[in-house]
């Protein structure tokens, strides 16, 4: 076996130990490669005994063999596209039994409720500033949505995924018709580029990088066939812009295409002239159109850049770790293992092994090369604010390029291993990591289990901590999990104790568990943070009315109505304390309002009838009678009352 087939294999051993080592003892340490330890013993068993047959030389030239036998036959007892429609079909299965359940992971949540139309208002997250034509396709989900076509929000993003995940198939097959090899190994490297972790993204889970991730496809893709000379250069050039409109980060993969230009230059200059001169009007014409949302995306860019990447030496309070820290490196190490386990290995071991065969001013090399080192250290110096573990799905993306250069080198003839089913070893230890994060990540309770160990201060700065406690905390209300919500909560009270919707969550739980006097304070402490939310100081002003201080609880049922004047809740507590300060007219008329804005409840009628008869308003007072004794037909008093008062408004009708 030669040096590079050597080096792989050992590495292959490497990535064996460290999923022994994580599956017996799971942290934060290790979210890349960790997903073996939330499943049963047989299954990772049964995994690892399937990986260990793969390092005997027998067994990898048998399944070689039978992958080759069974593509022969496909080949020639079937129409071509069958391989197509075959693979097609066999994603569709697991897209449909595999969705992903558990939405806490980067902008999941937000996402969903954005969607939804929930707590958030027409206007885009500050987060799509630098996504501008995602945030114009979360618009359009958001209007499908609304219009009735779905009732679930989380269902637009199955379609979304689902679709993208059939067009990365298609782009594959695409790519794989310029790969000079056997149907059996072009089965391999199909799947080898397939089974990245980014394809998790196809799987519903609820993200937009899906569309990011398969555009970058495609654009490499197209990249490649215009070197070959096989597509002329508009594709790239028009879907390197799409790139840039999904996220302003991929402008950072220009230099590739800034060498497709130059190839292109040389050998067709008019042609490509005329095509880059069309492509910047193109861009001209998009400027102008949405030249005030770009002039905020270019002024926030450059406002918060100090904000988007790392620093070299030192960190503050904002940052989880700098540049040069072990903390960085293993951070960085684990995305690499999620995303593409064995693709810096692959590529130092033909690189460097066999660097006396490889053509090294190969124009697809070059630009590969390129690429995958810009993609690389884009992730390496980008502050990812929700820490790697919650954004690894935005960064798959740009990895793709390493994924690409992985199956350019083992393609080439002159590149390739003598030990060539060393091809199969990598899939199919690439194969069990990868279908161990997707399991995991379609089992609610699983994958929950694996979310609340990614809490370690040592890989999140600040802001991660606080999104990771408000998520699980929000998750945990959403189940009606009223103590675990509080947990959470509480954890990021611990540490940010002045986020007034936190601290309206938290009261809001404290009420569910009884809790009065904890109740009490975080009301208190949201109040004097000035929370946004009117029901923060309506259900202060009930604290205060139970304590007997009116005249502080009328002055806080006041401020909700400033906030929004259709609180009904706010109406009828104000009913109830002008009542007990013997102000009749004035309960009577916040009573009303309270009906008026929709407040159904057998009290509230109850008291606007008693109200309203008090001010001698006795046909008001004969309507709320009614509506109470709908409501508790069984109450003898007030049946009497009313009956009463039915028989005093016919007397004082007949007298006129």
């Amino acid at each position: 076996m030669e040096k590079s087939s050597k080096f792989i294999m050992l590495f292959g051993v490497v990535f064996l130990i460290l999923h022994i080592w994580a599956a017996l003892s799971p942290s934060h340490l290790n979210w890349g490669f960790h997903f073996f330890a939330f499943y049963s013993p047989a299954f990772s068993i049964i995994s690892l005994l399937i990986a260990l047959l793969f390092f005997i030389p027998i067994v990898q030239e048998k399944f070689i063999h039978y992958i080759n036998h069974l593509s022969q036959k496909i080949k020639r007892d079937f129409p071509k596209a069958f391989f197509l429609i075959l693979s097609l079909l066999a994603l569709l299965l697991p897209i449909l039994l595999f969705p992903v359940k558990v939405h806490l992971l980067g902008d999941g949540a937000l996402l969903l409720r954005e969607i939804s139309g929930v707590q958030l208002g027409d206007q885009l997250p500050p987060t799509f500033n630098r996504q501008l034509l995602t945030g114009l396709l979360l618009q359009a989900m958001k209007t499908v949505f609304q219009s009735g076509s779905l009732e679930n929000s989380e269902l637009i993003f199955r379609i979304v995924g689902g679709l993208s995940g059939l067009v990365f198939v298609l782009i594959i097959f695409a790519l794989l018709k310029l790969v000079q090899k056997p149907v059996s190994e072009k089965f391999l490297l199909g799947v080898l580029i397939f089974i990245s972790a980014g394809s998790q993204l196809f799987f519903g889970y609820v993200e937009n990088y899906a569309v990011l991730f398969v555009t970058t496809a495609a654009y490499l893709t197209t990249c490649w066939f215009t070197l070959e000379k096989k597509s002329n250069i508009l594709l790239p050039i028009l879907l390197f812009i799409v790139l840039v409109g999904l996220h302003i980060g991929s402008i950072v993969l220009l230099p590739g295409l800034l060498l497709v230009m130059y190839y292109g230059w040389r050998h067709q200059r008019i042609e490509t002239l005329i095509i880059v001169i069309i492509s910047l009007l193109l861009s001209v014409i998009f400027s102008l159109i949405y030249y005030n949302r770009l002039e905020d995306i270019i002024i926030r860019t450059i406002s918060e850049s100090r904000w988007n990447f790392l620093q070299l030496i030192h960190s503050d309070n904002y940052f989880a770790y700098s540049i040069f820290s072990w903390a960085h490196l293993i951070d960085w190490l684990n995305a690499n293992l999620l995303i593409a386990p064995f693709g810096i290995a692959v590529t130092i071991a033909i690189l460097f092994f066999l660097r006396k065969n490889i053509e090294w001013n190969n124009r697809i090399l070059i630009f590969l090369l390129t690429t995958t080192f810009c993609g690389l250290l884009f992730t390496f110096i980008t502050f990812f604010a929700l820490g790697m573990a919650r954004d690894w799905d935005f960064i798959a993306s740009f990895f793709l390029p390493l994924g690409f250069l992985n199956i350019y080198v083992l393609a080439k003839s002159n590149f390739s291993i003598k030990n060539t089913h060393v091809i199969a070893f990598i899939v199919v230890l690439n194969f069990l990591h990868w279908i161990s994060w997707i399991g995991l990540n379609a089992d609610e309770k699983r994958a929950l289990e694996r979310v609340k160990i990614l809490n370690d201060p040592y890989l999140l700065g600040h802001v991660p901590q606080l999104n990771f406690y408000e998520n699980l905390g929000s998750y945990y209300w959403a189940q009606k999990n009223y103590i675990e919500a509080r947990n959470y909560f509480e954890q990021y009270i611990e540490i940010d104790s002045s986020n007034p919707r936190i601290l309206g969550n938290l009261s809001a739980i404290y009420t569910k568990l009884n809790q009065r006097d904890k109740n009490y304070w975080a009301l208190k402490r949201a109040a004097d943070a000035n929370s946004p939310n009117p029901a923060v100081y309506i259900n202060l002003g009930i604290e205060y009315s139970k304590q007997g201080d009116a005249a502080t609880a009328i002055a806080l049922y006041q401020k909700a109505l400033a906030m929004d004047s259709t609180r009904a809740k706010a109406y009828a507590n104000l009913g109830s304390v002008y009542m007990q300060r013997n102000d009749i007219k004035l309960a009577a008329e916040n009573y009303h309002k309270a009906i008026l804005y929709g407040l159904v409840d057998s009290i509230l009628y109850r008291e606007a009838g008693t109200a309203f008869y008090l001010i001698g308003e006795y046909e008001k007072s004969l309507v709320m009678y009614n509506n109470y004794l709908n409501m508790a037909p069984h109450d003898e008093k007030i049946k009497n009352i009313r009956d009463k008062l039915s028989e005093l408004i016919r007397e004082s009708k007949a007298q006129k």
